[in-house]
């Protein structure tokens, strides 16, 4: 639809101009594919950047500063184009002018209805976020479930899984080898959980919060669960100021 009406919309703001300015619009045809040429590159740079999915949308902020950044290029690309083709000798720098601001416009519209669109219907029910499963230590799992809900994507929690049994930390002398036999079965039973729960319904991200010193058992986890078709998110732990992006790193097959 964005192609479609930002196509139009760059064609008739050249044709009206060359008809108020001129009296006449020569080489409409040439007018119309440029039009349709500019709206594609524009959408396919979008497309590429994301700028469509949920999260994007309903992030006012960022989806403003992606927008300017790719229309803004691909205008630039659109005009070097003309440039070097010599079609500025009869494409008007004034229709050049005119439908910049007039495409800005029009995507600067679409995309904030589209993303007023998309919050309503997150809460209507008549759109669906992923669904997630979230597997961590204790105090962690709830902390990565409510930065979730804040990120407003509409997300369903498939499951939660609060892993109580922890072996000591490396810098606590020598290990326990209970403690750590205790957790590596706690481990098990939970990768075992979720690919229960991802036989029954279909899983598009696993969110893994614990501390980053529990390597051994990330690496369980990861590789318990890398036979999931999902994605799979290491989460930070909250205590680290610059760490706060529930997911800033993916281990997965999506």
């Amino acid at each position: 639809i964005e192609f479609i009406l930002l196509a139009v919309c760059v064609f008739e703001a050249g044709s009206l101009y060359q008809k108020l300015a001129l009296g006449r619009f020569p080489y409409p045809t040439f007018y119309l594919f440029a039009a349709f040429g500019l709206a594609a590159m524009f959408v396919v740079s979008s497309g590429f950047a994301r700028d469509y999915s949920i999260k994007r949308l309903l992030n006012p902020k960022e989806q403003l500063r992606s927008l300017f950044l790719h229309w803004n290029s691909a205008y630039s690309l659109f005009v070097f184009a003309l440039f070097m083709t010599h079609a500025t000798d009869f494409y008007s720098r004034g229709s050049i002018l005119v439908q910049y601001g007039a495409g800005l416009t029009v995507v600067l519209i679409m995309r904030l209805l589209l993303g007023a669109a998309v919050a309503r219907g997150l809460e209507a029910g008549t759109l669906e976020g992923k669904n997630i499963a979230v597997v961590g230590a204790a105090g962690m799992v709830n902390d990565a479930i409510r930065r979730l809900h804040n990120e407003g994507q509409g997300v369903k929690i498939a499951s939660a899984i609060v892993l109580t049994a922890a072996a000591p930390r490396p810098s606590e002398g020598r290990p326990d080898d209970n403690a750590a036999e205790a957790e590596r079965e706690e481990t098990a039973a939970a990768i075992e959980a979720i690919q229960r729960i991802a036989q029954r319904r279909s899983l598009d991200d696993i969110v893994i919060t614990c501390p980053w010193w529990a390597t051994d058992r990330i690496q369980q986890l990861v590789e318990g669960l890398s036979t999931i078709p999902a994605t799979i998110h290491l989460a930070p732990n909250n205590t680290s100021p610059m760490m706060r992006d529930p997911h800033p790193a993916r281990i997965g097959r999506r």
